[in-house]
């Protein structure tokens, strides 16, 4: 009887710690989730900040080498594909039409 009242209760103590273990868990990726959101809210920001600035040098200049071209539309991809939205769009599309030298 005793024996079986000891394996109930490591039992019970196995359940208890298990149900702590994945509290600190989701607590864990919660806190990751956060993380990750801030960081992709602040490449955004750097991508978008960094895009208008050269499409304005560029503008500028009049025209655009096939290196700095390349460039700026890997970056533009890598910023729609973090979720940058379309208020950079159209300096691209404006940027996409300047001559290439």
């Amino acid at each position: 009887m005793e024996r079986t009242k000891r394996k109930s209760n490591e039992k019970v103590d196995s359940v208890e710690a298990a149900k702590k273990r994945h509290a600190e868990l989701l607590e864990a990726v919660k806190s990751l989730e956060t993380s990750l959101s801030q960081l992709r809210d602040a490449s955004l920001a750097s991508l978008n900040d960094r895009i208008t600035y050269l499409i304005g040098v560029y503008l500028g200049r009049g025209s655009v080498t096939v290196h700095e071209h390349r460039n700026l539309l890997s970056i533009y991809q890598a910023y729609k594909n973090i979720g940058g939205n379309g208020a950079v769009a159209a300096l691209v599309d404006g940027f996409t039409k300047l001559p290439i030298k």
